[in-house]
């Protein structure tokens, strides 16, 4: 007798019990945005890794103009090292940023499946002493709160220091939660690369110093539009770029802390 195989493959995800982190030096920031002393984990990432992140859901991470990749949903994996320090402080440092760039995307979704999970651990394999880390993806124009949807993917990610970054490519806004329950990351600090000193003369941005991808001048002030992309803007005015956040599309957002 013959086992029938089922019509549709189906990706089957085991818990991989997690065992005790490696005794390293804390890395040294270049910048440090957030830095509460009672942070259970700290999260660094790499300067390079957030420009990467900032290309792949269409913002240049020098000027801050958004592409026509900044109209739907973008995602990825984050990957990199958790250790704690001989103090006795755990942390994360994000080193790589791996695109999903074969993922279904709209302009509030994005399906990041089986097949682009394999290609994503492919990638982590090749890389190191690196490990998933977490995930991220962007929200255009709805800002930085995750959704209910981002929740229930965020519990995916269950250890306390696997995170998810919500980042908005209109306004430059973003946000690390960590653990199942998407707890506000309370540490958060940038390292320079370590491939080379920055370079002079280049503009500062959310995801560090890097080349411009497009033709601009780093001190020319580039507009965000605000709002949905189908709504039309006044004539002559432009919306002030602001931090804000939103769980569903809404025309009238609030501020957040």
């Amino acid at each position: 007798m013959t086992a029938r195989l089922p019509a549709r493959p189906r990706l089957i995800v085991r818990r991989v019990l997690d065992t005790a982190p490696p005794v390293e030096t804390e890395p040294q920031a270049a910048r440090i945005e957030r830095s509460r002393r009672s942070a259970a984990v700290r999260v660094y990432i790499a300067e390079r890794a957030m420009d990467d992140v900032w290309r792949s859901v269409g913002r240049c991470p020098r000027c801050g103009a958004a592409s026509g990749r900044a109209r739907v949903e973008r995602g990825g994996a984050l990957a990199g090292r958790y250790a704690v320090s001989p103090t006795g402080q755990r942390f994360v440092m994000i080193s790589e940023a791996i695109p999903a760039d074969g993922a279904s995307a709209s302009r509030a979704r994005i399906d990041i499946r089986a097949d682009d999970w394999r290609e994503i651990y492919r990638r982590i394999a090749d890389t190191p002493g690196c490990r998933l880390l977490g995930w991220y993806h962007s929200q255009p124009g709805f800002g930085i709160r995750m959704s209910s949807t981002d929740l229930d993917t965020q519990q995916l990610f269950e250890a306390e220091w696997q995170v998810g970054l919500v980042v908005d490519p209109w306004d430059g806004a973003y946000r690390f939660y960590r653990g199942r329950w998407a707890q506000r990351v309370r540490w958060v600090g940038f390292v320079a690369d370590a491939a080379g000193p920055t370079a002079p003369g280049a503009a500062s941005s959310p995801g560090g110093t890097a080349a411009c991808d497009r033709s601009c001048a780093p001190d020319r002030a580039v507009p965000v539009r605000r709002g949905f992309p189908w709504f039309a803007q006044p004539a002559g005015r432009m919306p002030r770029a602001s931090v804000r956040s939103g769980s569903v599309p809404r025309a009238v957002e609030r501020a957040v802390d």
